[in-house]
């Protein structure tokens, strides 16, 4: 931050950051917020330009669409075919969910129902259920549902139905079909969760408090543990007044707590060696997780489980497949991300940092390394939950104390040994790992473990596996537009397109630039490993040149590696890389401008700051700050841009 005016030759205080040193992730520009239409606009719009300026039908739709689009209007929920000029009537969920919630209203009742949970009446609650849920998630629905389901009552009667349905476990908890018909109340909650008009009203109606307070306690299978945190995840994605309303419930305590379960169900009857390995080596008997003041042992074998969340008690599940499990396991990780990811683009802060924390204040941190080694370590090993889990955990580690917990827990060690091997299979899943690593390295006290837990190779390997791979599937897509063959090279993976080879290699070179950020070690080991080289390949392959995130994660790797070791600046000048910075600033100087420019200024190499316009204040070697026009077209030689607010993001949904 920049105080006073200026003004050359005056002298000012300022807070200096220097982008590709202080930060490891680029800050995102923030979304822009929505604007919705209704249904009834849109169609009053196409009228009247048929009315008023006698277009043709065809011709008012695409007129209205213009028009609206040119406001950044989403349009996404809108039906834009011609309604008429009596309009479009009702809309068909409207029907359905009216149907929906007279049967729950009337129709069912709790008192009658605990001992034939499978009467006529809970009958026909679960036929207009099934019609609704399945009209709303086909993959074709009705444009405009979700504020036709959300008119007709339908969140209001969908939790109607999952109380009831609660209590009805709670008085019987023997009878499957109870759980039953508790999965299909969860199900259809969840399914209208999906709408942001449905999002909106659950969180002000109050009913996050009351979901989980009551529904909580009586999931007693997989299935409706799995049902309750997809519903927990669905209502918090891009919506803040739910997001801080779970979390005032306390459903964080409900989350570890599932994660417990599923681990130790995994781990049971397995020997106390079988514990978590620290990243120090030293191998721990089960991982304490503490819930408000209630402590459980994860990874030895139990038969209950106590999580405590004001009051809200759950039992050990004694039933369940593996498939079940980790379903559940896959919903609570989901669950999580979506509560501390700062996605809502109408909210102009987000408290996904402090849900961050009070997840791991409720032992998220230790429990999501315990799934995560569990998982590494089973024979049917599933890519796609170890990515949710790595995703989880990045998430959640937000600080350095967190930080420090999830590397002492074993997290960052089972990252790099995934890194090394199994994960190489698919480019989601080492996205992912890289993701965790580059989070985790934030930490001072991580960076050492990642060079001495053998990182630098792992991050190194998948740089180079999946550079290879996204210069053969770009080869690959420009030769094969109109047919679909199958490349049988080996060390390739069909499944992983370009963009998604490219995106691991950014996450891996991102890792690499925050373990050498302030870390001589951890580039002298870089250099000892041929990274160097590794990375300027991988920088000058064709389909990279051309990806921005890419670009700047390599130019940032450099100068982390060499600001503080220049001895090695040699070894990079020997590759391609000053010419590649050169074309980075050229290609993308929006996204490499200020970092390309750092990293040639500290390799030593000529004429670094060409084409460096700066739109910031500078200061000089002087001390001196000077605005860009008393700079004229050159900053300082010595000059450091001074940026305020410079820093690491929050992590987002987009980037898994």
């Amino acid at each position: 931050f920049v105080f006073g005016q200026l003004s050359a030759g005056t002298r000012v205080r300022a807070r200096v950051s220097l982008p590709s040193r202080g930060s490891h992730m680029a800050v995102k520009k923030p979304a822009p917020p929505l604007r919705r239409v209704t249904q009834a606009s849109f169609d009053e719009t196409v009228q009247e330009n048929i009315d008023e300026f006698d277009l043709t039908p065809e011709e008012a739709l695409s007129d209205a669409v213009k028009e609206f689009e040119l406001q950044d209007v989403d349009l996404s929920d809108i039906d834009k075919s011609y309604a008429g000029p009596e309009g479009r009537g009702e809309h068909p969920v409207i029907g359905l969910t009216k149907a929906f919630v007279e049967a729950v209203e009337s129709s069912w009742d709790t008192t009658t129902a605990v001992s034939t949970p499978d009467s006529t009446a809970a009958a026909a609650v679960k036929t207009t259920a099934d019609a609704l849920r399945l009209s709303i998630t086909s993959q074709d629905p009705c444009p405009g549902w979700g504020a036709a389901c959300v008119g007709a009552g339908g969140v209001q009667g969908a939790h109607l139905f999952v109380t009831k349905c609660a209590g009805l476990g709670g008085k019987s908890s023997e009878d499957d079909s109870s759980q039953d018909l508790l999965h299909n109340a969860l199900e259809v909650l969840g399914s209208i969760l999906t709408a942001d008009e449905a999002k909106v009203t659950f969180a002000s109606l109050k009913f996050p408090m009351a979901f989980t307070n009551e529904t909580w306690p009586n999931c007693k299978t997989w299935k409706t543990k799995a049902a309750f945190a997809k519903v927990v995840g669905n209502a918090s994605l891009r919506c803040e007044a739910s997001k801080g309303a779970f979390v005032k419930a306390g459903v964080e305590t409900c989350l570890v707590s599932l994660l417990g379960e599923c681990t130790r169900e995994s781990t049971s009857g397995v020997e106390s060696t079988s514990g978590v390995e620290s990243a120090g080596g030293v191998v721990s008997t089960g991982v304490v997780v503490s819930t408000s003041g209630v402590q459980r042992t994860i990874g030895v074998e139990s038969t209950s489980c106590v999580a405590s969340t004001r009051g809200v008690q759950s039992t050990a599940i004694t039933v369940g497949s593996d498939d079940f499990k980790r379903s559940a396991l896959r919903e609570a990780c989901i669950a999580a991300r979506a509560l501390t990811t700062g996605d809502d683009p109408r909210e102009p802060a987000s408290g996904a940092f402090a849900h961050a924390r009070a997840l791991a204040k409720a032992g998220a941190a230790a429990s999501l390394c315990a799934a995560f080694r569990t998982e590494s370590l089973e024979s049917n090993v599933d890519l796609s939950l170890l990515q949710q889990i790595a995703a989880a955990l990045r998430h959640v580690a937000v600080n350095d104390d967190i930080c420090k917990e999830t590397s002492d827990k074993g997290g960052l060690r089972i990252a790099l040994q995934l890194l090394k091997s199994t994960a190489t299979s698919s480019a989601k899943t080492t996205k992912a790992c890289a993701q965790l690593v580059r989070q985790l390295a934030g930490s001072d006290h991580v960076k050492p473990l990642v060079v001495s837990l053998g990182g630098i190779e792992a991050l190194s390997h998948g740089v180079c596996v999946f550079g290879e791979r996204a210069e053969i599937a770009a080869e690959r897509e420009a030769k094969e537009k109109v047919a679909e063959t199958c490349d049988s090279t080996a060390g390739t993976n069909n499944t992983d397109d370009a963009h998604a080879c490219l995106a691991a290699v950014e996450q891996c070179v991102g890792a690499l630039a925050a373990t050498c950020l302030k870390n001589c070690e951890a580039s002298t080991k870089c250099a000892a490993e041929l990274v160097f080289e590794t990375v300027a390949d991988t920088m000058a392959l064709t389909s990279a040149i051309e990806k921005p995130g890419v670009q700047r994660q390599c130019c940032m790797f450099f100068r982390n590696a060499v600001v503080r070791n220049q001895e090695l600046k040699a070894q990079m000048l020997a590759t391609t890389v000053e010419r590649s910075l050169r074309l980075a600033k050229k290609k993308h100087p929006e996204f490499c401008m200020d970092v390309a420019t750092a990293a040639l200024r500290d390799l030593g190499c000529a004429n670094y700051n060409e084409g460096y316009n700066p739109t910031t204040a500078i200061m000089g070697s002087d001390g001196v700050v000077r605005t860009p026009e008393e700079l004229g077209d050159e900053p300082d030689v010595n000059a450091v841009r001074a940026i305020a607010g410079y820093g690491s993001a929050m992590p987002s949904l987009s980037e898994d």
